[in-house]
């Protein structure tokens, strides 16, 4: 069963248990949604700063892409971590 998008990247960042960046999150879990309308750029980019402004996630540096696009990186917080009660964990390296 294929959890919902926003708790995958929750899960995702908690297994994950370093920064990361949207496109990281993009690419590493794209063959899991691949085809469905929701995984697209705009949509988990609503979801990531979501989970900033509940403090779930924690910036840890900014830096520009190629095309000079800001790149947000991020962190899992304890808080978010607390969170890990409610889903399948399993430690993963990316």
């Amino acid at each position: 069963m294929q959890l919902p998008l926003k708790t995958r990247i929750l899960q995702y960042a908690i297994e994950r248990g370093t920064e990361f960046s949207l496109n990281d999150v993009m690419k590493d879990l794209k063959k899991e949604y691949e085809g469905e309308r929701i995984f697209n750029k705009k949509q988990i980019e609503e979801y990531f700063q979501s989970f900033v402004g509940v403090e779930f996630f924690t910036a840890t540096r900014y830096d520009f892409d190629a095309d000079g696009e800001i790149v947000t990186y991020c962190r899992v917080t304890d808080y978010g971590r607390q969170r890990s009660k409610y889903l399948p964990i399993k430690q993963k390296a990316f």
